[in-house]
């Protein structure tokens, strides 16, 4: 039986096709997997310091600021202002 080689070039670039499409599927998987894990963290009760709201490290040997974990556990990054309730009650207290 007789195979062209423009066929067997076709076949050849397809099953390379196929392979890169692999990659970047499996690549796609692990991306998801870390979303997925990441998610599954901020869901789980989180055990926060009910005076400082410090909250416990995942090994519960420290305790960190909200800020730092929220950073650590996400991509986003927070930033700092005055709620209207916080902002009369420290009018009202000057």
């Amino acid at each position: 039986m007789y195979i062209s080689r423009d066929y067997l070039h076709e076949i050849m670039e397809l099953n390379n096709e196929l392979i890169a499409s692999k990659r970047e599927l499996e690549r796609k998987n692990a991306e998801l997997e870390r979303a997925m894990n990441k998610i599954k963290q901020l869901e789980s009760i989180i055990p926060i310091c009910s005076y400082c709201n410090k909250i416990r490290d995942d090994d519960n040997s420290d305790w960190i600021s909200l800020e730092d974990y929220i950073s650590s556990k996400t991509d986003s990054s927070l930033s700092h202002g005055i709620c209207n309730e916080c902002l009369k009650d420290q009018l009202h207290r000057v």
